[in-house]
């Protein structure tokens, strides 16, 4: 580094001092450093260049220069962008100002702040090399597609709290071209919903947004999984510790979509501090849209807790005024399996919709708890009524839903629990005593959720509340939360992911 700035300095420094003094400014101060830009103009051969930027106050963390449309010697940084710089490229020829320009992109590797409390959004040129360490393709849905990624670890801050020995991962969604309404739609509601500020622990957090040329993204915590692979590789071995565990969990997806549904705390504290805003007397509502077990992820360690389950895929959530509620007609991109009666009979949809929904995902949590998931297919099976078309060449497909419709003698449906539903809420009520957690559950989805008319299902408020009357009346047990082991017996294959690995340049950077 020191022989650079000599080279650099060889006629204008005359003494050790100035030199030092020098390659502090570029290496960097309390200030910041300038080694990303040295590097740049290293590529360039005009590394004498640096001068300039030492003058203009220009540090690598306002990077990439963007110039302005109507020249190329005026742009705007990345921190503090909404004020043009006119000096800095003055002397410069124009083809140097264009290498610039073109090289800042090959060595500019951008930091990436996670930090709590703190929501980030950054908008990238495509030509930005992003600090991507591993890039898997894992899997397509939810609006867009899903990656697996390490980021380099000199190039973010997330402290994942993460107790095991394995690299911190991150899952990327990628907005698929056609999807920016949902992406904006899924990025409102995560924002408003369940943000890092808001320390709901069984919702999926936010970490980051950023747009990489035309193509949005947002950055989550990694999950081991989803509730479905949950109950295929964990053996049930039902036990006080085991019965704690999915009283637990119940309660805190309960508690995950109460915070969808209505009015939370962190929403009244921020009216609080801002009394004229014009929503101040606007109560939220919301709805997930979409609740079922893949949208349920599975975290194997999260912090302190082992088997975490967290509510995601919030890109059906739609938030309305108390004053439109009951006017929402349609859920956009629904789940056949799980949607509630009132899709089939054209009634209009509101918060008790998701109601339902979790009525079925709980049911078929029970049914895991106390038989297996082998049973959960079973019940899958069960419940196929396959509807006739009266179009010859439609293809008949197999419909899961808990409900069964028919038509009235004088026109319209009427929907009617299926058969299926009430043999096998039967079955596992012998399999218990009336006394017992999963009786209890029971009762709770039977009277509460899994009711046709959405006027006579509780509302998420009660849900939650009988949840935690149920967990209360657990005995207290000493044993740690994790007492399912990997089953050994049967295997669910999962696809291969599709690999790359990305390089960039850091060790340039690192070695001037």
């Amino acid at each position: 580094m020191m022989s650079l700035v000599r080279t650099i300095y060889k006629t204008t420094c005359a003494t050790e001092e100035e030199l030092i003094q020098k390659a502090s400014q570029i290496w960097g101060d309390d200030m910041g450093s300038r080694r990303r830009i040295i590097a740049t103009l290293v590529f360039m051969k005009q590394a004498s260049r640096i001068e300039d930027f030492i003058e203009e106050k220009i540090f690598d963390h306002h990077l990439p220069l963007c110039h302005e449309s109507k020249s190329r010697k005026e742009f705007r940084t990345l921190v503090g962008g909404d004020r043009t710089n006119t000096t800095l490229f003055r002397s410069w020829e124009r083809v140097h100002v264009d290498l610039f320009y073109v090289y800042q992109k090959m060595i500019f590797v951008p930091f990436l702040s996670m930090e709590d409390g703190i929501l980030c959004s950054y908008v990238f040129d495509g030509n930005v090399r992003l600090p991507w360490d591993k890039f898997e393709q894992k899997t397509a849905g939810g609006h867009g597609t899903i990656h697996r990624l390490e980021i380099h670890q000199s190039h973010h801050d997330y402290n994942s709290h993460n107790t095991q020995e394995r690299p911190t991962c991150f899952a990327v969604k990628e907005i698929n071209g056609a999807n920016h309404e949902s992406y904006r739609n899924e990025l409102r509601a995560l924002e408003r919903s369940c943000a890092k500020v808001q320390k709901e622990k069984h919702l999926i957090k936010l970490l980051l947004t950023f747009q990489h040329g035309n193509t949005p993204y947002l950055v989550f915590e990694w999950a081991d999984g989803n509730l479905e692979e949950f109950w295929k590789k964990k053996q049930v071995k039902t036990s006080p510790s085991a019965t704690n565990w999915m009283a637990q969990q119940c309660r805190g997806i309960a508690n995950a979509i109460k915070r969808i549904h209505g009015l939370t705390t962190w929403q009244k504290e921020e009216r609080s501090l801002n009394p004229n805003s014009d929503e101040v007397f606007v109560k939220d509502w919301g709805r997930h849209g979409d609740i079922k077990p893949t949208n349920i992820l599975w975290f194997s360690t999260h912090g302190e807790d082992r088997d975490h389950l967290v509510v995601a895929d919030l890109g059906l959530t739609r938030y309305h005024s108390s004053l439109t509620k009951s006017r929402v007609m349609r859920v956009d991109g629904y789940t056949g399996t799980y949607r509630a009666p009132e899709i089939d009979l054209g009634n209009p949809i509101s918060a008790k919709y998701d109601i339902w929904s979790l009525g079925c995902v709980f049911l078929e949590f029970c049914i895991w708890f106390l038989l297996g998931y082998d049973d959960v297919e079973n019940f899958q099976r069960d419940r196929n009524l396959n509807r006739l078309s009266d179009d010859e060449d439609d293809i008949e497909e197999p419909d899961h839903s808990y409900f069964v419709t028919s038509q009235m003698p004088h026109g319209g449906k009427r929907a009617k629990l299926h058969p299926a539903v009430q043999k096998w809420v039967k079955k596992l009520r012998n399999l218990v005593p009336s006394t017992s957690f999963a009786h209890h559950m029971l009762d709770l989805i039977m009277n509460g959720m899994l009711v046709i008319d959405p006027k006579g299902r509780h509302s998420i408020d009660i849900i939650s509340l009988e949840l935690s009357r149920i967990e209360s009346r657990l005995p207290q047990t000493s044993e740690g939360l994790t007492p399912f082991p990997v089953t050994k017996d049967k295997t669910y294959p999962s696809p291969e992911p599709k690999s790359s690995k990305v390089s960039f340049l850091i060790v340039l950077i690192e070695t001037l």
